[in-house]
């Protein structure tokens, strides 16, 4: 007798120190199911419903709040594409002994980079290395004539230089300057 109740109090104390649940036993069929008397871990699907609306409604004001910073992207990413095509028309020169023209035109909303192009700047017949159109949210601010910029860069590095403006419809205006002695190309940012 004393050794069951040894057995007992340590069965009973192990329980105690380690805080596990009682066990109830409960005949199914032929079988034992072991269920707990305390509540397990874990959600309803109320708790989960309410949880994916809230990430959808928070998804939806991210997406409210991106479209309105999407001009200045779109600004910056012209700007971007325009001075990489003009640095690649400095590479380009240099590399092939060639003189390279960056031509914009402004009626047609679209720029390019044209190979041993005749001074008279004649691109009916010319077929273009690069060419982008320019989207309709955006105005090109030309230094020059109002429809028609041509920058060269020569076989030396160095170009005919100039400014390009874009200007977005908030009247942000990112510049870009071509140095005429050196053909480098550097972007300015709206202040």
């Amino acid at each position: 007798m004393k050794k069951f109740q040894d057995l007992y109090c340590r069965t009973q104390c192990n329980l105690k120190t380690y805080n596990l649940p009682s066990f109830r036993r409960v005949r199914r069929s032929g079988q034992f199911a072991i269920f707990s008397s305390q509540r397990q871990g874990g959600f309803t699907l109320i708790e989960l419903i309410i949880v994916l609306v809230i990430i959808a409604l928070a998804s939806g004001l991210v997406g409210i709040f991106i479209h309105g910073g999407s001009d200045k992207l779109e600004l910056k990413t012209v700007t971007k594409y325009m001075s990489a095509t003009l640095r690649r028309a400095r590479s380009l020169a240099i590399a092939e002994k060639k003189v390279y023209s960056f031509i914009i035109q402004a009626d047609k909303r679209a720029y390019g980079l044209y190979a041993d192009l005749p001074h008279s700047g004649e691109l009916e017949d010319a077929v273009p290395v690069i060419y982008e159109t320019i989207p309709e949210s955006l105005q090109i601010i030309l230094e020059s004539r109002k429809d028609y910029f041509r920058i060269d860069f020569y076989p030396r590095g160095n170009s005919s230089g100039g400014t390009v403006k874009i200007t977005n419809q908030k009247g942000k205006i990112f510049s870009i300057k071509i140095n005429k002695i050196t053909g480098s190309v550097k972007i300015k940012k709206p202040v």
